[in-house]
């Protein structure tokens, strides 16, 4: 049975996507159901939707050990070309 649901949320997703205007709305239900499953198998508590598109456009990620942390201040301490 659950093959065969997913089988239809499948079939009923190539339908929207075929569509123009309902590209929108298979975005949304798409994230909606990959943040459920981020919740179900990783533990991960998405509050808001957006945020996932948003880190997906994260290119560098600076990150330091205490000293940011608890100072609240970033120093750029070496620089390397």
């Amino acid at each position: 049975m659950d093959k065969l649901f997913a089988n239809i949320i499948i079939s009923l997703i190539m339908l929207i996507v075929a569509i123009p205007e309902g590209l929108p709305m298979t975005v949304q239900l798409s994230l909606a159901h990959s943040v459920l499953n981020m919740n179900k198998y990783d533990n991960v508590l998405v509050r808001d939707t957006n945020s996932v598109e948003q880190i997906g456009l994260i290119t560098d990620l600076c990150l330091g050990k205490t000293g940011t942390m608890t100072t609240e201040e970033m120093k750029v301490v070496n620089f390397y070309t």
